[in-house]
């Protein structure tokens, strides 16, 4: 459930840290985002089912760096397809088919940087990837798990539970799905940035909150209906409606009954029938 526009929104309360300042530490790691990113160089291999492991050996790298810094890394996969999302995830299906077919025209006529741009949109994180990289994991020791379905919802009972201490991932649904702690961006010198989930709601004195979007005060629940309204994977985008205008109405009609009757009555946002009214209130 990444909310496009999310982390933009936040940059006053975001920081920059070191993996150092986590020595000794939990942290939970999505490790389908590095699965993803050490994917781009052997993408072509990937969706054409050429054997490769250069996607273990970036996971491996990354994780080998967060151990140097005295970091305790547990590893989280996705399991299942989760039904709540059958529709995004057979558009996602079909783009990365258009994608491969894209990446193979674009070999035949020798254009190989379109077809590399192509062929990284049309790999997908396999079973077998997973089995790969899980094989190296339980050679060296580290911890993992997988999730009954998607990764987020284990990272985030990880953090609720004080199983992890933090939560290192790529995507912005974990501060909506309530995780204390959240490292993103994190390069092989273990440099990154993180938000700390009270720092949103009750900003610290180095921070700032952002101007367009001042959660202070605000609940958990809040914010979590302004993430499903602004946009996410398991209820249809509202017609003009972005997280600035998300934002706004959350904050004057705080709950989802009065603002789902607000977006009901607002033309400007085209209709909101009553199946997305369903959706977004199963979410929550």
């Amino acid at each position: 459930m990444g909310i496009l526009g999310l982390l933009k929104v936040l940059r006053g309360v975001t920081s920059e840290f070191h993996m150092r300042q986590y020595k000794g530490q939990a942290v939970g790691v999505d490790i389908s985002c590095w699965l993803h990113r050490g994917s781009y160089a052997c993408a072509h291999e990937l969706v054409e089912g050429i054997l490769t492991t250069k996607h273990v050996t970036f996971c491996m790298k990354m994780l080998r760096m967060l151990i140097s810094n005295g970091v305790i890394p547990v590893v989280v996969f996705d399991g299942r397809p989760l039904p709540a999302k059958h529709a995004t995830n057979a558009a996602r299906v079909d783009s990365r088919q258009e994608h491969a077919y894209l990446a193979r025209q674009a070999v035949q006529a020798g254009q190989g940087e379109v077809a590399q741009k192509h062929f990284q949109q049309a790999v997908s994180i396999t079973p077998a990837m997973t089995l790969q990289l899980i094989d190296v994991l339980d050679t060296e020791g580290i911890q993992y798990i997988v999730a009954p379905y998607e990764s987020d919802a284990m990272l985030a009972y990880l953090s609720h539970h004080d199983f992890v201490d933090a939560v290192l991932t790529e995507d912005s649904d974990a501060l909506t799905y309530g995780c204390k702690d959240v490292l993103f961006k994190v390069n092989a010198q273990g440099e990154g940035e993180h938000i700390q989930l009270t720092d949103v709601f009750t900003p610290s004195a180095h921070l700032l909150p952002t101007t367009d979007c001042d959660f202070r005060g605000w609940s958990v629940e809040q914010f979590q209906l302004f993430c499903c309204v602004a946009g996410c994977d398991y209820a249809p985008k509202v017609k003009n409606l972005g997280i600035k205008s998300a934002y706004k109405l959350v904050s004057k009609h705080k709950t989802i009954r009065t603002l789902l009757t607000a977006l009901q009555e607002t033309t400007s946002f085209g209709r909101v029938d009553a199946a997305y009214a369903a959706q977004v209130t199963s979410m929550l």
